[in-house]
């Protein structure tokens, strides 16, 4: 069965680095929102391609506030490995 939830995917990049990327969202007003509230609280996120996808780029450190955030504005978090 496919997750419908609004997600954030979340993958380690090395021991310092995790990237994110946000993943049924919804409508485009609603992510543009969310990616703004998440810039304004992570303001070393760098935005960054891999495979060819956008993320966003923070420090390993950051993952307590990261999941902190999914809470707050009611987004599953999702590890990918």
């Amino acid at each position: 069965m496919l997750n419908r939830n609004p997600t954030m995917l979340i993958r380690k990049l090395n021991e310092q680095e995790m990237a994110v990327r946000f993943w049924n969202i919804g409508g485009r007003s609603t992510f543009i929102t969310l990616l703004q509230r998440f810039r304004s609280e992570f303001l070393l996120a760098r935005a960054q391609k891999i495979e060819g996808l956008d993320w966003l780029a923070l420090l390993e450190t950051q993952r307590p506030d990261v999941v902190d955030f999914c809470r707050r504005y009611g987004l599953q978090s999702l590890e990918e490995r």
